[in-house]
């Protein structure tokens, strides 16, 4: 079953990953109101990979909504706990996260996205990465996550500078 997410607009406003742990999704220039999204549940330990080893019913269904600053935004919430916890638990140093566009996942047998990696985007966070960001994602990702791994790489996808 789909992970449906109700977008909370003032959880954006949180000061960090200390205590709780939340994801703060935004998209420039960007008009879509729903992408898929995948992060690992706080309880999987298996290898992280960067191949698409997950089905269609592991993916977050993350709305969208427009903010004052002309930029869609969205949040994944984990609930209570630190990076540091969900590293451990995810006995990894470096977890990918996914973002999907809606439509191509919708209409393309999710055998045809997985061999065809139809990823919008790929981030391989560190702890330290998503520290440094403050659990802010952005795509198009922006000059902060240039040192971030990912894929497309950050030279070859369009860029958005922040104001």
């Amino acid at each position: 079953m789909k992970h449906t997410l109700c977008l909370i607009f003032s959880v954006l406003s949180l000061s960090g990953c200390e205590k709780f742990v939340g994801f703060g999704y935004h998209f420039y220039d960007d008009n879509r109101l729903s992408v898929y999204c995948y992060i690992p549940d706080w309880d999987d330990n298996s290898p992280k990979d960067t191949l698409i080893n997950f089905s269609k019913e592991d993916l977050w269904n993350l709305s969208l909504c427009l903010g004052e600053d002309n930029v869609f935004h969205g949040n994944i919430s984990y609930g209570l706990g630190t990076l540091d916890k969900l590293y451990s638990s995810w006995n990894a140093d470096t977890v990918s996260f996914f973002i999907f566009d809606k439509d191509v996942v919708d209409n393309t047998p999710w055998a045809d996205v997985v061999q065809n990696y139809m990823v919008l985007q790929r981030y391989d966070f560190t702890k330290a990465d998503l520290e440094r960001i403050r659990c802010q994602i952005y795509y198009p990702p922006t000059e902060a996550m240039k040192d971030i791994r990912m894929w497309p790489r950050y030279e070859s996808v369009r860029k958005f500078s922040l104001p």
